[in-house]
């Protein structure tokens, strides 16, 4: 009996390790590269700015490449790009640069091809990355979040 028991418990588990068909797993979580391996997006990335720069630099270019380069995310999926500002400056500019931002970022994702749909949100001053106190700056707080969702 403890044989019999012990069989499905293995058989199950066994079931259970074996990844579903690819059509039932691939999610907005999961994205194909170009070659068609699937990747799995489990943090968000980040593109930083200049202070009072809504350019994207060399650097957020190269982040931003790679991205356009494998987000081919199911028809479904959705990208959410977030821009943010430090806290130098006043709260209406901070919020409008934000959003600068996160507009500037989605325009470099659709001229590299991304034509998955995208909503644009801008937070300011109001979500640090890093607290800091009212007028100083942070480099890493002058930033854009990407999302797949």
């Amino acid at each position: 009996m403890a044989t019999e028991a012990l069989a499905l418990l293995l058989a199950s588990l066994a079931q259970a390790a074996s990844p579903p068909p690819a059509s039932h797993w691939l999610d907005c979580s999961s994205m194909r590269t170009p070659e068609g391996k699937v990747i799995f997006i489990d943090q968000m990335a980040l593109v930083f700015f200049e202070s009072g720069s809504a350019r994207v630099d060399e650097r957020g270019a190269a982040i931003l490449d790679a991205f356009a380069g494998y987000v081919q995310a199911p028809p479904h999926c959705h990208l959410i790009i977030v821009g943010h500002a430090d806290r130098v400056g006043p709260d209406g500019a901070n919020l409008e640069l934000s959003r600068r931002r996160a507009k500037a970022v989605e325009a470099y994702l659709r001229a590299r091809g991304v034509t998955v749909p995208i909503t644009i949100g801008a937070h300011g001053d109001t979500r640090p990355l890093v607290e800091t106190a009212e007028g100083t700056a942070e480099p890493r707080n002058r930033r854009v979040e990407l999302y797949v969702g």
